[in-house]
């Protein structure tokens, strides 16, 4: 029997203790995403992405920073940097793995 138990900063995200090391669930590797448009607004979110889909994240981020109405041209300023890996939830692994990625909006961010 395992155990489990969430992350209180990334609610999307539940960490598994197995003993059995195959029920794993897929490791969430989370890239901390800062936008400034060139109007001044502000934007904060994470992308949560997948082994496989590491080296996407910051076409990830554009994708939806487009998704909420903000193109290239609106950026002034992006960064999108690996923080660390968590275990992710079913909620999160059936995104990332329809998708590519999961997205945790914060500041200035559409509600998700």
């Amino acid at each position: 029997m395992g155990h489990e138990w969430s992350c209180s900063f990334y609610p999307h995200l539940t960490m598994r203790c197995h003993h059995n090391i195959g029920k794993f669930i897929m490791k969430a590797h989370i890239f901390d995403t800062h936008v400034k448009t060139a109007n001044g607004n502000y934007y904060h979110f994470d992308v949560l992405v997948s082994d496989a889909s590491k080296t996407q994240a910051n076409e990830f981020a554009l994708r939806y920073l487009d998704s909420i109405g903000i193109n290239d041209a609106d950026i002034k300023q992006q960064a999108c940097d690996f923080c660390h890996s968590e275990m992710a939830n079913p909620v999160v692994k059936q995104q990332i793995e329809a998708t590519g990625y999961y997205i945790i909006p914060m500041q200035g961010c559409p509600a998700g």
